[in-house]
């Protein structure tokens, strides 16, 4: 999962988890604990320090506590987003799968474009090795061929024209092997 589009998406499912988990929560029945505190003896002046002191003195503080319990019956608008929700969720592991299968395309094409290199960098290795071996046949006929007739001038331009064959051939390799370490 270190293809930026992959984790991007494996990113979202998870967010989209915690909003559908928090929807589906909305549809529950919930139960509240209210606490209420009141100071009694307030006046309406502007003195804080009598109005503080007034209420234990002349009134008392009082507390309440209290439960609240709600059972959403028919909410259908917290249906709705549940199942907006769902179908999110749907998508985007759907376009996860579509993710998955286009990495695992990619993958497919460039293992089969590493076997191809390959096999080019083979071929061309063989010829050039034909190549060297077909110079090294040429110099070693001129070497043994006597120099007075027109025949050596002949094999003398076979080993030019092999000798260029040969470089053709080193640099497809060299090319060719390029190409695969690119792959």
């Amino acid at each position: 999962y270190n293809r930026p589009d992959v984790a991007r998406v494996i990113k979202a499912i998870k967010s989209s988890a915690v909003q559908l988990e928090m929807s589906q929560k909305d549809m529950l029945p919930a139960l509240q604990m209210v606490l209420e505190t009141y100071a009694m003896g307030l006046d309406g002046g502007y003195d804080v320090a009598t109005a503080f002191g007034n209420q234990f003195s002349n009134g008392a503080p009082s507390y309440s506590a209290g439960l609240l319990f709600e059972v959403p019956l028919g909410n259908r608008a917290a249906q709705a987003r549940y199942r907006r929700r769902q179908l999110e969720m749907r998508q985007l592991q759907n376009q996860l799968q579509t993710s998955l299968e286009q990495v695992k395309v990619d993958v497919e094409l460039a293992v089969r474009e590493v076997e191809t290199y390959y096999r080019e960098m083979n071929a061309q290795y063989e010829v050039m090795r034909a190549s060297a071996r077909e110079l090294e046949y040429l110099m070693q006929r001129w070497q043994r061929l006597p120099g007075e007739d027109g025949a050596a001038g002949l094999i003398l331009d076979d080993i030019l024209s092999a000798q260029n064959v040969l470089v053709e051939s080193e640099n497809a390799f060299v090319r060719a092997q390029a190409a695969y370490n690119v792959a």
